[in-house]
């Protein structure tokens, strides 16, 4: 099951929304840059001239720096999929320390009591409230299949941030890191660009425009002919030339 509800991604300060209503979320979004620029001509413009010709506004770019673990922290994983059931109890299976007996009387008294006490409460059971799952865990791998998966596709996505919303993006590049101080931990540098969308329009021609006839110009001038020679008085008129 998909989010359908942003509140349950307020945790994150960015994630990714698909076309199809899915997500993909990140366990901590470590920097974000929002980026705009224009491009300008280079020649001279004339005094007075319309500025706004001259400049050309590049696409938006927004850029992150994110980390995805393979620790959960919780029951849903990070595309919004129940994996498993939180506070679940467990019963741990292990005795109790018991410290040597001290030649004392009041060492001898406690070991005394504890030993009727259990005759009749039974052996104490120690209970952890734990996470438990229906399948195995891979966060890295599965975000790096999705990530991959949008750059292969060039599907347009829209990249939620805390202060912005950013529709018909795409991904750009999508390098993966892991080094020894993250632990079992990755670092994915996303890069996303807007691209523009335009609607086109159309009408269709009225039938009775179709039926019409070309209207008449008026008639037109004799097209100019140039004289023809025969064969013969060309023959004539070359050798005439020769003599």
């Amino acid at each position: 099951m998909a989010f359908d509800n942003r509140s349950k991604l307020v945790s994150n300060t960015a994630y990714i929304g698909t076309a199809d209503g899915k997500f993909i979320n990140f366990d901590a979004v470590l920097a974000e840059t929002h980026n705009i620029s224009a491009t300008t001509t280079d020649h001279p413009i004339e005094k007075g001239g319309k500025i706004s010709d001259h400049v050309i506004v590049d696409p938006v770019e927004v850029e992150f720096e994110v980390m995805v673990s393979n620790q959960p922290i919780g029951t849903t994983d990070l595309f919004g999929q129940e994996v498993g059931i939180s506070g679940k109890p467990y019963k741990l299976d292990f005795k109790p320390y018991d410290a040597p007996l001290s030649i004392t009387p009041g060492s001898i008294y406690q070991k005394i009591g504890g030993a009727i006490k259990s005759i009749f409460s039974g052996t104490p059971e120690y209970i952890a409230n734990v996470l438990v799952f229906n399948r195995e865990i891979t966060p890295i791998t599965d975000v790096k299949a999705a990530l991959w998966k949008l750059f292969e596709d060039k599907k347009l996505v829209t990249v939620y941030t805390a202060n912005a919303l950013y529709k018909n993006m795409v991904l750009i590049t999508a390098p993966m890191s892991r080094t020894p101080d993250i632990g079992d931990a990755a670092r994915f540098h996303l890069i996303f660009k807007q691209i523009r969308v335009v609607d086109t329009a159309s009408t269709e021609i009225p039938a009775e425009i179709i039926a019409q006839k070309p209207k008449d110009k008026g008639p037109k001038a004799p097209e100019e002919t140039k004289p023809t020679k025969s064969v013969a008085k060309g023959l004539l008129d070359a050798a005439a030339g020769k003599l």
